[in-house]
């Protein structure tokens, strides 16, 4: 009985382990597309209006739109190519009427920060696809150094090497993940930390994302404007349920 048990987990561990290798070799692709396609020739096109998306915990993203009156919209709702993300510096100095310069990936507009944020998007699940395939190497290695020692005691130093070089692989991929956390840590207290005004704005759509399922997480987003300066100012921003409901 207890070798078919181990059977069984030996065949469910190197089946998770060749899944696990797909999705990472079709992520890998998937990032080479993305990649071959920002060597194409930059391409222009008009802004038609500006908006602010702001995530619950305060992270802004400054979005150009490139059809009319979707800066009246909760982002969420508009299709892919209909927006596209530019720096805070940039936002500030752009107008309805400028042009702004990217590239195309199939029928979808691009702009650098784009291409940015999609490249991060793919070194995530990079590492989280490789995570398992490399514990299960490991621990493959593990049994094969355990088995060396004991029909040869000299492997010892071989096993200590390779164990000091796979820490160091591991060390790598958690340092690289605490540096994107900080990062985007620290970008949050410079965007909310500071002097703050208070507005009265004019509410023009909303969208609610139920979740499904008993842990899922339903999220709520408003979409509002604002004068600054005599200018209008368009944001979405995911509120809480009860600040929702209260609109």
């Amino acid at each position: 009985m207890d070798n078919v048990k181990n059977v069984a987990w030996a065949v469910t561990g190197f089946l998770l382990f060749l899944f696990s290798t797909m999705m990472f070799i079709d992520e890998l692709r998937d990032f080479q597309k993305t990649i071959q396609s920002e060597q194409t020739s930059p391409v222009e096109v008009s802004v038609t209006g500006k908006q602010v998306e702001r995530s619950y915990l305060g992270k802004n993203h400054y979005l150009v739109m490139l059809s009319n009156g979707n800066e009246e919209k909760v982002s969420m709702k508009q299709k892919i190519g209909s927006y596209s993300e530019v720096s805070k510096e940039e936002y500030a100095t752009l107008k309805p009427g400028d042009k702004i310069q990217g590239v195309m990936k199939g029928r979808v507009f691009y702009t650098e920060l784009d291409g940015k944020e999609a490249h991060k998007e793919h070194w995530i699940m990079l590492v989280v696809t490789v995570i398992f395939p490399i514990i299960y190497l490991v621990y493959q290695l593990s049994k094969l150094i355990v088995y060396l020692r004991m029909r040869n005691p000299f492997s010892k130093s071989f096993g200590t090497i390779l164990i000091i070089l796979l820490s160091i692989g591991l060390g790598s991929l958690l340092l690289a993940c605490y540096v994107l956390m900080f990062s985007d840590l620290i970008r949050w207290i410079g965007e909310n930390v500071g002097e703050q005004t208070y507005r009265i704005a004019e509410i023009t759509d909303s969208r609610i994302d139920i979740g499904h399922g008993r842990y899922a997480e339903t999220n709520y987003y408003l979409a509002f404007n604002f004068s600054v300066d005599g200018e209008p100012f368009h944001m979405t921003k995911e509120v809480s349920a009860n600040d929702y409901k209260k609109t």
